[in-house]
Order: C-alpha cells, then structure tokens, then sequence
C-alpha cells in the first residue's frame, strides 16, 4: 500500500468525525479513510482525532459498528503487535486451542 497523497490526519479525523454523527454510520466513507492510508498514516490520524476531539477513535469505532466490518475497522487501528496478541488469545480461549494460528504467530 503507497501512502496516500495528498495527506491531511486533520481533514481525515473530522471527515471520520463526521461520517459517525448521527443516525446510523457512513461506512462508505470510513472506507475510503481508513482502508486507503498506510499503517503510519492511520495511526496519525487517530492521534489527531484524539487531539481534536479528546475521544479514542478505535472506541468510537466499536459503538458505532458491529460485525466483521467492526472487526476489520477495529483492526485497521491496531498495531501488529496488538492484533497478534488478540489472535493468541482467541486461538486459546474455551475448548481446544486453534494450534494453526498459534504456529503461524509464534513461529
């Protein structure tokens, strides 16, 4: 993915801002946001839209969405590292442990 061009957390957090107001949720916009920024780019865009706002956009995400779309937005803000750690847990939470998964991050 080539960083986005031109630009602008600012325009970006009060465009995602935005499309969260109201009634219902704009999900066409939060994909043409989120899903065409670099990791760098969206993380700048969460910072910004904490300093805007002084709310956590992952969170907001989280109420306004649901499903896999929640899933793949909530994951479009995470780190790696992050998103790792909770496909461990999920591979060994209840009965049985998911040892594809744990092979795949672990080794």
């Amino acid at each position: 993915l080539k960083a986005f061009e031109p630009f602008d957390s600012n325009s970006d957090a009060a465009r995602l801002k935005k499309s969260m107001q109201g009634f219902g949720t704009n999900e066409e916009e939060l994909i043409k946001i989120l899903c065409k920024r670099t990791y760098k780019q969206r993380i700048e865009i969460k910072s910004e839209y904490k300093k805007m706002f002084s709310k956590d956009l992952l969170e907001k995400i989280k109420n306004e969405l649901s499903g896999n779309f929640k899933q793949l937005c909530k994951f479009l803000l995470m780190k790696p590292l992050e998103i790792e750690a909770h496909d461990l847990r999920k591979a060994t939470e209840g009965l049985g442990t998911n040892e594809k998964t744990l092979i795949d991050i672990l080794c």
